[in-house]
C-alpha cells in the first residue's frame, strides 16, 4: 500500500511538472510571437534617410524605401549614377534574427534615350532600434552594365527614421 501511495505522489508530482513546464514554454512562445509580430509591425513601412558610402565612394545622398507585409521593397534614392531618372528600384525584405531584416532591391537605370544603361543591386541588413523609430545597417552594392558585367562595387551604411502621420 505505502509503495502505491509513493508511486501515485511521484506520478502527482511528474505531472504537475510536466504541464507547468508546458505552461512555462507556451507562455514563452507566445511572448516570443508576440514581440517578433511587434518587430515587424514597427518595419512594415515607409521610411527616409541617408545612404553614406565607404570612403571613396559618392557623398551621402537620401533614399527612401517601403516594406510591405508580403515581404516587398519599393525605393527610390537621389544617389549616383546620374541621372536616374527617377526609375524606382524594387525588392524583397525578410525578418532574420531579433530585430533584423535583410532586405534586396534591385533597378533599372536608363540613358537620356530610355535605353537600358545599368542595372543596380542594393543589399542592406537593417537593425531595428529598442524605440522602434530607427533602422540602421550596412549596405553592400553592386552596379552592372546593360549585359549584366559588374562595373562597380562598393558598401556603406545607411540610417533612416520611420515616416508617420502628422496631424493636419
Amino acid at each position: 500500500m505505502k509503495l502505491k501511495a509513493i508511486l501515485s505522489a511521484v506520478f502527482t508530482i511528474l505531472l504537475i511538472g510536466y504541464f507547468t513546464g508546458s505552461t512555462l514554454a507556451q507562455t514563452r512562445n507566445i511572448s516570443s510571437r508576440g514581440q517578433k509580430q511587434a518587430q515587424l509591425k514597427a518595419f512594415i513601412g515607409s521610411w527616409e534617410g541617408v545612404f553614406t558610402a565607404e570612403e571613396g565612394g559618392p557623398p551621402p545622398f537620401q533614399i527612401m524605401l517601403t516594406f510591405g507585409s508580403d515581404g516587398t521593397v519599393i525605393g527610390s534614392d537621389v544617389g549616383p549614377p546620374t541621372p536616374q531618372l527617377a526609375n524606382p528600384e524594387h525588392g524583397a525584405w525578410e525578418r532574420t534574427g531579433d530585430n533584423e531584416f535583410t532586405i534586396i532591391y534591385k533597378q533599372l537605370i536608363v540613358d537620356e534615350n530610355g535605353n537600358l544603361a545599368n542595372t543596380f543591386k542594393g543589399r542592406v541588413k537593417f537593425i531595428l532600434d529598442p524605440a522602434k523609430s530607427e533602422i540602421s545597417g550596412i549596405v553592400k552594392v553592386n552596379l552592372y552594365d546593360a549585359e549584366g558585367h559588374e562595373l562597380i562595387s562598393g558598401e556603406g551604411t545607411i540610417r533612416c527614421q520611420k515616416i508617420r502621420v502628422e496631424r493636419f
